[in-house]
């Protein structure tokens, strides 16, 4: 690359694994959009889900550039393990620190950017009768719900076309869109509809959702996912361990006290008596997680919470990562795009080792090199531990 490209596109992604509606995606991105790079901000160790990644980041990253992407950067810990809001706003916050025109690509059920701009401008400037409806509805609902029945109601009582904000993909299209719109970043929202398989689908059709392959990989059924994810991803999926850990998360929520809980993120209203009441009294983390579920809360907060307590991810530390500047950890690139390390540096703090996130000063960056130690104690996953290069569709 003779001179550093300035416009680029950009993902934010699991890839927990890389399938085929990825790669449809990556490709729908570049083809009409024209951009001169394409970045990836990848979750790392950890998913939203608040679970361990099926495959080590760096694996994950290099599929991503198998698969038509150009540069991987990492999105933080912090926020890949927080809920749709700050998982779209620390990812946005990064991609916005870049240089250059750029726009955000998401794919969404209903492929309709002014349709999702409408609920985004709405929930930006949220009504009264709005936040009185979900106050009421958080008695019965957890938040998620209560928000999306207030929200609908008002925009049938007042004709506003709004797309399905159940849907998943709708719901975190919008949280990028109102991440953009907060902060009056320069990002221009892209969307590209979703093809086949949702992403709750366990339908089977020449896409597949991340859902169905991880059940899939889980029950060892590789063939079910030929021709539906890449051959290069079937091959690092092959021999995974399946690996029951669950007793060493356990151990380390029965080894804190409430108060060291309470001080965790997203705990509230007492939640951590909850949580040490059943980290105590049960004989296995079965029984730990049907004991602490409740209608209040869902199941994937829960989770989020189980993994801030193996991560020690507290409400200071999430309220630093809010106000704290953008860092970037390349995970993969692809060996023609290596010039732009430099302008990448110029943006923020540049990592390529997972070493190099241990080192650092910055408490985000050790927790991104924490979580990837962590993963490889639960999946014992052996790989590379720093940014891997590809050319010509190999790594070198």
């Amino acid at each position: 690359m003779d001179n550093i490209k300035k416009s680029f596109a950009a993902i934010i992604a699991e890839y927990n694994p890389l399938h085929n509606g990825h790669l449809f995606h990556i490709a729908k991105t570049k083809e009409q959009l024209q951009n001169e790079i394409t970045i990836i901000a990848l979750s790392g160790s950890f998913t939203q889900r608040g679970l361990p990644a099926i495959l080590d980041k760096y694996t994950r990253a290099e599929h991503a550039i198998l698969g038509g992407a150009d540069i991987v950067i990492e999105l933080p810990t912090v926020f890949a393990l927080s809920n749709a809001e700050y998982f779209a706003k620390g990812g946005v916050k990064m991609l916005a620190a870049l240089r250059g025109d750029g726009h955000l690509s998401f794919g969404s059920e209903c492929g309709d950017i002014r349709l999702l701009n409408n609920i985004a401008s709405l929930m930006n400037n949220e009504p009264t009768e709005v936040s009185a409806d979900i106050k009421e509805g958080l008695t019965k609902l957890p938040f998620p719900a209560a928000r999306a029945n207030a929200f609908k109601a008002y925009a049938n009582t007042h004709n506003i076309a709004i797309p399905d904000i159940d849907a998943p993909n709708n719901m975190l299209a919008i949280e990028y869109i109102r991440a953009i719109l907060q902060e009056n970043h320069t990002l221009t929202p892209f969307t590209i509809k979703r093809e086949g398989a949702g992403y709750h689908s366990f339908e089977v059709d020449s896409y597949i959702s991340s859902k169905k392959a991880r059940a899939c990989i889980k029950n060892n059924d590789i063939a079910a996912l030929k021709e539906k994810l890449p051959d290069y991803v079937i091959n690092d999926i092959k021999n995974l361990n399946d690996n029951d850990n669950a007793a060493i998360i356990l151990h380390k929520l029965q080894s804190m006290n409430t108060a060291e809980l309470s001080e965790l993120y997203d705990i509230t209203e007492g939640l951590e008596n909850r949580i040490k009441k059943y980290a105590d009294n049960s004989v296995n983390f079965h029984e730990f997680n049907k004991g602490i579920q409740t209608k209040r809360y869902t199941a994937s907060r829960l989770q989020r919470i189980i993994t801030y307590a193996l991560l020690d991810i507290t409400k200071e530390l999430h309220a630093f990562a809010r106000d704290s500047k953008p860092y970037f950890n390349v995970l993969a690139i692809n060996s023609l795009y290596t010039d732009y390390l430099s302008e990448l540096s110029e943006c923020g703090e540049l990592f390529t080792s997972n070493q190099q996130l241990a080192d650092s000063n910055n408490p985000l960056a050790r927790l991104d090199a924490k979580a990837f130690r962590i993963h490889r104690l639960l999946t014992e996953q052996k790989g590379s531990s720093g940014m891997i290069i590809v050319k010509n569709n190999y790594r070198f």
